[in-house]
């Protein structure tokens, strides 16, 4: 696995209709890019993550940041525990896959 040496950034998206969660990070911060990063969701070939985006059709007011890590390895073991954390106060955690580097053109 290659290790990044740049902060990623671990958010979450809220659902509009059922307040379901997405659960995922990016390697840049998320304010002013919150528009691009739901785009990148309902691209995502991930099939669970992109019903859910047209089901739920959050907004760029839904996502927030929820922790800085400083790096890919930390983020990956960060999103299983907000997960987790999430889940067990009883929240819908929606299992889709990373959606990768998407600010990587920005």
């Amino acid at each position: 696995m290659m290790v990044r040496a740049t902060c990623c950034c671990i958010y979450g998206v809220c659902g509009t209709r059922d307040y379901s969660l997405f659960i995922d990070y990016v390697y840049k911060s998320i304010p002013a890019h919150e528009m691009y990063l739901l785009q990148q969701i309902e691209l995502c070939p991930d099939q669970i993550l992109h019903a859910w985006k047209i089901s739920q059709n959050p907004q760029v007011s839904e996502v927030f940041e929820i922790e800085i890590v400083s790096s890919e390895e930390d983020a990956e073991e960060a999103v299983l525990f907000w997960k987790a954390y999430f889940s067990s106060l009883g929240e819908t955690v929606i299992d889709g896959r990373h959606v990768g580097d998407t600010f990587s053109r920005l």
